[in-house]
């Protein structure tokens, strides 16, 4: 696999150093071999291992917001009960409490 650079990052990726070379209208400042595997990830080429861990944090990151919202939208339980004393259903503490755990559990790992 070849890479083509421009302003140091990979702006094209070929099998052949030739296919680099004859794109029309098409300078790079360097062509470089690789064994190593590269994927188009969010509009840029980087490491097919590299994108893996970024896809794992990605859907941790999703999780944690999940759990973040449901927290936010349940909220309104806390102040009721500190402002007026009405309990808070078992549940919705429970849930609450949960949703807290896995968010640390998912920011530790």
């Amino acid at each position: 696999m070849f890479l083509g650079y421009q302003n140091e990052k990979i702006v094209f990726i070929a099998e052949t150093r030739e296919e680099l070379e004859n794109l029309p209208c098409v300078a790079f400042d360097k062509i470089e071999e690789t064994s190593e595997e590269y994927i188009l990830h969010n509009g840029e080429y980087i490491l097919k291992a590299e994108a893996e861990v970024l896809r794992n944090q990605e859907e941790i990151d999703k999780k944690i917001e999940e759990l973040q919202k449901y927290l936010d939208e349940t909220d309104w339980y806390v102040s009721r009960y500190s402002e007026t004393g009405v309990e808070i259903p078992e549940e919705v503490k429970q849930k609450r409490q949960e949703a807290r755990k896995k968010i640390s559990a998912l920011r530790n790992d």
